[in-house]
């Protein structure tokens, strides 16, 4: 019986808190893995009764939380830091895994406050230096993480899965959908921008909308996207929605937009896929990695490129079924089956650890 401990704290985030979901989701039913669970207290129960589940009060990247930790995880084989906010003291366990999923901190380091700076410099060496397997999730990841950390250790590259294909029984409406949090590097005030301009040179897209879902913070960006759209009635900025109410907007939209300058990832472009909403993208960091030729790529700095790219879109609906389809076979090259078996090898230290490279054609 392996021994694995892992730091589960971040289950209720977007992106890492689906990848947790789906990994531990697997890992709780394995009789040869004994899995404790480092949680928040009101996730005591979130996989059941099987896992062991250790309650910490700290939060994400505090200081208390460095002590509490050293504290109390276990004894064990392995421990595995889903996030670069690794544990910094000695631990009891014989090896160390953690997932860098993006350098984010790094590449946008002038932007951060000087707190978070000296943080995010300490913390991603010593990620590196302190971890036995280092996984991340794209090849523009790993490219990324050697970059800017010097990394000489492998680099273990695996990608995420995607939803299972769902065929979109929906009304389509004319209507522009982006759905993720709305920061700086998701680029949305150019696309909003772009928007704007096809819908003012264009009378004939009448009450065409732009419906952007996702959490809106109350900082200096978020008030720009405010500001941007309090006085349009085709710009739309819902916050965060009900999973049935984000199915239906996928269902019914016409078109997805993913307008990043910087993705480790770039889940979105797979959920669009399996709902059946073919996707307008920023031709930055991994999203064409991704989304291969099942994509209509932009350049994310050119609020004219994208607005052309999406007048090119809306005016040719010939685009949209090929896209459609382009992106339903895309889609099975990603599936969380094969990120699970990878990341499974890992914890249990057997087999093939690492996927080959997805071509972009």
């Amino acid at each position: 019986m392996r021994k694995i401990a892992i730091d589960a704290r971040m289950l209720n985030h977007s992106g890492i808190g689906k990848y947790l979901k789906t990994i531990l989701g697997h890992l709780v039913n394995e009789k040869q893995i004994a899995l404790s669970l480092l949680v928040y207290k009101e996730q005591i129960g979130f996989f059941g009764s099987g896992p062991d589940y250790i309650v910490v009060k700290s939060s994400i990247y505090s200081i208390q939380e460095q002590l509490e930790l050293f504290l109390k995880i276990p004894r064990c084989d392995v421990f595995w830091s889903p996030h670069f906010n690794i544990p910094l003291l000695p631990l009891k366990c014989l090896t160390r895994v953690v997932t860098i999923h993006d350098t984010y901190h790094l590449r946008f380091l002038n932007e951060l406050s000087l707190l978070k700076r000296i943080y995010s410099k300490l913390f991603y060496k010593m990620a590196v230096m302190k971890s036995d397997h280092i996984i991340t999730v794209s090849q523009w990841s790993k490219s990324e993480i050697i970059k800017y950390t010097g990394c000489k250790k492998e680099v273990k590259k695996i990608y995420n899965g995607g939803p299972q294909y769902q065929k979109n029984n929906g009304t389509v409406k004319k209507q522009l959908l982006f759905v993720g949090n709305i920061k700086p590097h998701k680029n949305i005030d150019n696309a909003i921008k772009a928007f704007i301009n096809i819908k003012n040179n264009n009378p004939s897209l009448g009450d065409y909308k732009f419906i952007i879902v996702g959490n809106l913070d109350n900082d200096k960006y978020g008030m720009k996207i405010t500001n941007m759209c309090k006085t349009r009635n085709d710009v739309v900025l819902t916050g965060r929605v009900n999973d049935q109410t984000l199915l239906d907007l996928y269902s019914t939209s016409e078109w997805f937009i993913m307008p990043s300058i910087y993705e480790g990832f770039g889940l979105p472009v797979l959920e669009s896929f399996s709902k059946g909403l073919p996707v307008l993208s920023s031709n930055a960091a991994s999203i064409p990695e991704v989304g291969g030729k099942a994509v209509i790529y932009f350049n994310p700095n050119s609020v004219d490129d994208i607005g052309e790219k999406m007048m090119d879109a809306i005016n040719r609906p010939e685009i949209r079924d090929s896209l459609i389809e382009k992106g339903k076979e895309r889609l099975k090259l990603f599936t969380w089956d094969k990120t699970i078996k990878a990341h499974k090898n890992i914890l249990l230290g057997i087999g093939k650890h690492e996927d080959k490279n997805i071509s972009i054609g």
